[in-house]
């Protein structure tokens, strides 16, 4: 019985040896871990297979030059901030939605995206009137839960001068409040209306213009949570899809000079953060994306 056991032991370490000869030959696939295609890349290996973008290269080329068009805009610094994360001190804790909250929270969100509280007034609808005309153009079938509104003006003819009859608002349906992550990703989304709308940066003429407003919360970095709003209880919210958004997280992470997955990307929802993966492991491969873009 000894021998038995003797030349069975020998016999597993003989097919683990040459299990591990193939490998290394590579006549059997090895699997992959987040990143490695990036290290290969970086080593000046080729990955096998190459990694596959996220998004088509229609896609890559919008979200790429409205980037650049960022940069022109609001200043490389703007994209140098701090990522905000759900668990930052920026919510309340306990949060229970109140009034005070609410505006309270409304209030960091402006500080931290550069726009003045008391400039825009926030409104809460208990439900936001679909019929009515909007600033942000044609919304087609969505349920609008949010809006960006400028105030009613009286035009003077004589003088060729436009009087504005009160302030910017951002209306927000009473029942996305009760989620406070959800709050944070739809303030962040109507605030970058009044930052490209209420500036005059861009206009509802614009076709592209609702795409460019998720891309900008990327970009002023609110975009951890307006990537993990898609998967809320009324599904895709935005405009972007997770695979734009997490293409767009990805050339802003090389903008910030961050080449692996930085600690901020993991709080992610699990897609999104795959998509992310595959968007930065895509860029350390074809380097298409340098830390500072140039402009156009």
């Amino acid at each position: 019985m000894h021998a038995v056991h003797v030349l069975l032991i020998l016999l597993g370490v003989a097919c683990g040896v040459t299990v591990l000869f193939f490998m290394t030959a590579g006549w059997f696939p090895q699997s992959s871990r987040p990143g490695d295609a990036a290290r290969a890349a970086r080593a000046g290996r080729r990955p096998t297979p190459p990694p596959v973008c996220p998004v088509s290269p229609e896609q890559r080329e919008w979200i790429e030059r409205s980037l650049r068009w960022c940069v022109r805009e609001f200043g490389e610094q703007a994209a140098r901030g701090p990522v905000v994360l759900p668990d930052s001190d920026l919510l309340p804790v306990p949060y229970d939605g109140s009034n005070y909250q609410i505006y309270r929270l409304y209030d960091r969100i402006c500080s931290l995206m550069g726009v003045d509280p008391r400039e825009v007034e926030l409104r809460l609808r208990d439900r936001i009137d679909q019929a009515a005309p909007s600033d942000q153009g044609d919304q087609g079938n969505r349920h609008v839960v949010g809006r960006y509104r400028t105030p009613p003006y009286l035009r003077l003819r004589f003088l060729d001068v436009k009087l504005s009859l009160g302030r910017p608002s951002i209306e927000i349906e009473r029942a996305q409040t009760t989620d406070p992550v959800r709050l944070v990703a739809l303030l962040a989304h109507e605030l970058a209306h009044r930052r490209l709308l209420g500036e005059g940066r861009v206009t509802t003429r614009q076709a592209d213009h609702e795409q460019l407003t998720d891309l900008l919360t990327v970009y002023l970095g609110f975009g951890v949570f307006t990537a993990n709003m898609q998967l809320g209880l009324s599904g895709h919210l935005g405009y972007l899809t997770t695979g734009e958004r997490a293409y767009a997280l990805a050339c802003y992470c090389r903008m910030r000079g961050e080449v692996d997955v930085p600690s901020w990307a993991y709080e992610l929802h699990p897609r999104p953060l795959e998509k992310f993966q595959q968007a930065l492991e895509f860029l350390a491969f074809e380097d298409l994306v340098s830390p500072s873009p140039s402009a156009d």
